[in-house]
């Protein structure tokens, strides 16, 4: 680093950390000391983030933040990204929350009723990119051992992130389930480009005997993005499949009773927390009150 950018570490309150500071501008990623890394996205000049290289704060980079770093994309407009998204240790999360307050990275999306799978999103005036800080995965324990997870990584341009099948199971399940795409049958350009990224450098491929894959991989298999066999590939699997891609008006009768499985699978958490949390009691007032002031406005 130049003098004046160790000038500015010395003079901050993190003394043992670094700062988002703009002197650190080789691309596409570097390292900063042995004790921090900062992380810069597509040539645009911009440091994007600069934290403690500590397990205690932060485990590694996900979803396209990763897959730039491990070099499955050569161009620079191939990937687009719009948060860098980081799992970090929640033993570490008041000194993050300092780190990121100090460096005025300001809090959106202010109400967090219940327990999310990370922190509100935190953005900063001229900075192009969002930062997302993950405290669990997926929404579901059960589909990924997030310790096995965390203690399998590789190290690409110095930077620590998921290893090849993590990456690859956690780009299907962050849409399939996080985006509820298994339930809804949306799938995602970006997320299945992601996948040919991924699986172009090799995968085990038993774990498409997995329910939840098996859709994803099917969907893909229909749009004609991949020809993959999988296990599930029942009548009534391809019929949904169908009615989403070729007859949407009548699957949108399908997506109503999703919603409403979801809807009232979710009352009595929303129920509780009303009674409990005055907040949450006024949000749900003012979101009832909408179609009537659409009505009779």
């Amino acid at each position: 680093p130049s003098d004046s950018s160790a000038s500015k570490i010395a003079q901050s309150p993190f003394p043992s950390f670094a700062l988002l500071l703009n002197e650190f501008m080789t691309p596409p990623f570097m390292i900063v000391g042995s004790n921090f890394w900062s992380v810069k996205i597509f040539a645009t000049n911009e440091v994007v983030v600069v934290l403690p290289w500590e397990p205690v704060i932060i485990t590694f980079f996900l979803k396209g933040s990763a897959l730039i770093a491990g070099n499955y994309y050569s161009e620079i407009g191939e990937r687009m990204v719009g948060d860098i998204d980081f799992l970090f240790n929640l033993k570490g999360e008041q000194k993050l929350i300092e780190i990121l307050n100090f460096n005025k990275y300001q809090e959106i999306n202010s109400e967090q009723f219940f327990k999310s799978r990370h922190l509100k999103r935190r953005v900063k005036t001229n900075k192009l990119f969002a930062l997302e800080p993950h405290v669990n995965l997926i929404k579901y324990d059960e589909y990924i051992n997030e310790e096995d997870f965390i203690k399998n990584f590789k190290i690409s341009n110095n930077i620590k992130i998921p290893n090849q099948n993590n990456l690859f199971l956690h780009n299907i399940y962050n849409q399939q389930i996080n985006d509820y795409g298994y339930k809804t049958l949306n799938y995602s350009y970006r997320s299945y480009y992601d996948f040919k990224k991924i699986t172009e450098k090799g995968v085990e491929l038993e774990y498409l005997n997995n329910v939840i894959i098996s859709r994803y991989i099917n969907i893909s298999n229909a749009l004609g993005v991949t020809r993959l066999k999988t296990e599930n590939n029942s009548f009534f699997e391809n019929f949904l499949i169908n009615l989403k891609l070729n007859h949407y008006k009548i699957f949108k009768i399908y997506l109503i009773f999703q919603a409403i499985i979801r809807r009232v699978s979710n009352l009595p958490k929303m129920i509780i927390t009303a009674f409990k949390n005055k907040k949450y009691r006024m949000y749900l007032i003012e979101k009832i009150k909408i179609p009537f002031k659409k009505i009779f406005h």
